[in-house]
């Protein structure tokens, strides 16, 4: 999972988009944790974003609030 956004933020970096959205990969689906999902969605952004100055927005949706809340805390985390 990690490995998507990453390789999601390089190919945005070599095609200069400026903005990119990701779905909550994999929050809840299969039952995998919610809070997992969004810890590693995250820490991968985080991590990728450091050479991608391009960049100007990365946004994370959520389907529910739940999800939301799990996104929420998982960036208070990385900050």
């Amino acid at each position: 999972m990690a490995s998507c956004y990453r390789s999601a933020i390089r190919l945005a970096v070599e095609h200069g988009l400026r903005s990119l959205a990701f779905p909550a990969i994999s929050c809840g689906v299969f039952g995998y944790p919610i809070s997992a999902a969004a810890s590693v969605a995250c820490s991968a952004l985080a991590e990728a974003m450091h050479g991608a100055a391009v960049l100007e927005q990365v946004l994370l949706t959520a389907m529910s609030e739940e999800v939301e809340s799990a996104l929420k805390a998982a960036l208070k985390s990385e900050a």
